[in-house]
């Protein structure tokens, strides 16, 4: 088993280590730290928040062109597992196993979202993050905040069962 995370809920914690999932937190840390360096080149005189700032908006960005990247290079449709101290990306044939612990509700939007899915412009995301669980597709071009409000089902364009899914 890999290592947990000592702050996160131990049922999310303990999921199984399966040979098809991908672990893309540094792909991702490392898509926004080049975006965030340009930036700042740009601009040399950004303060420590602004730079902050500037990561977070390549954040959503970021996931979307990783998933999109797995998806292209024969992973196939799936989502990105993202728990309080990892992301990873999960092909769809692997989702009931990663999501074994969480609600039926949260594995069906979870199925649902990833069969319907464009993989070339969204991203499904799976929240497991101290008990709350959340699905939500989300777009490239997503500010954080919408992106944010689509993960706590504070979207209008959530799906009602999407919703159901994380109340």
């Amino acid at each position: 088993m890999r290592e947990t995370d000592p702050v996160a809920s131990t049922s999310y914690a303990n999921t199984p280590d399966l040979p098809d999932c991908v672990d893309i937190r540094q792909s991702i840390y490392l898509r926004i730290g080049a975006s965030a360096v340009g930036q700042l080149n740009i601009e040399s005189q950004m303060s420590g928040a602004a730079l902050e700032y500037a990561a977070f908006q390549r954040l959503f960005p970021s996931i979307c062109a990783e998933a999109a990247l797995w998806y292209g290079a024969g992973k196939g449709r799936g989502l990105v597992l993202w728990k309080r101290s990892s992301m990873q990306y999960i092909p769809a044939s692997c989702i009931g196993a990663m999501l074994r612990s969480t609600r039926v509700e949260t594995r069906l939007a979870a199925v649902e979202a990833t069969a319907t899915y464009d993989p070339l412009r969204e991203a499904v995301v799976a929240m497991l993050i101290d008990g709350v669980e959340s699905i939500a597709r989300v777009e490239a071009d997503d500010t954080p905040l919408r992106a944010l409000r689509k993960l706590t089902g504070h979207s209008r364009s959530c799906s009602l069962q999407h919703r159901r899914a994380i109340t």
